[in-house]
């Protein structure tokens, strides 16, 4: 089980290799469940930019600035998440994370391509919240 569209956040390649281990571990007939964002979550999210300054924290544990920026890659279907941290002890770190979004058709692709079967996918369970979007598809498919 994957949880919060930790499915979205592989490239293309470690999506793969995800897919092959996880249906190699499942016994026969076992599940695989999963959500991810839909494609109504270009609605949700915004190409922007930001900054902060923080004290300890998330980021860090010690004085810096975050300078963020969303960046959209349509043609990928994945918008990328950058986050700058600039230490006050004169060190950056550069955080990347990545969120996909699917239609079903693209979930079946890939499902049936790596040998999944008895595709379920269940809509609208999540009502607004501030995690990052209530557009998001579960999936539960078997070996």
């Amino acid at each position: 089980m994957l949880i919060y569209c930790d499915f979205g956040t592989f490239s293309n390649e470690n999506r793969a290799v995800l897919l092959q281990k996880i249906h190699k571990a499942l016994k026969p007939g076992g599940f695989f469940v999963f959500d991810v964002f839909t494609e109504v979550f270009k609605e949700d999210k915004e190409v922007n930019k930001d900054w902060y300054a923080g004290r300890e924290g998330f980021w860090a544990y010690e004085d810096h600035v975050v300078l963020s920026e969303v960046f959209h890659y349509p043609e990928e279907k994945v918008y990328l998440n950058q986050d700058i941290v600039l230490l006050d002890s004169n060190k950056f770190e550069v955080y990347r994370s990545y969120d996909h979004y699917y239609s079903e058709k693209d979930l079946l692709h890939l499902l049936d391509e790596n040998e999944y079967r008895n595709h379920r996918f269940c809509y609208e369970m999540i009502v607004d919240n501030d995690f990052a979007s209530k557009n998001v598809v579960f999936v539960a498919t078997q070996k």
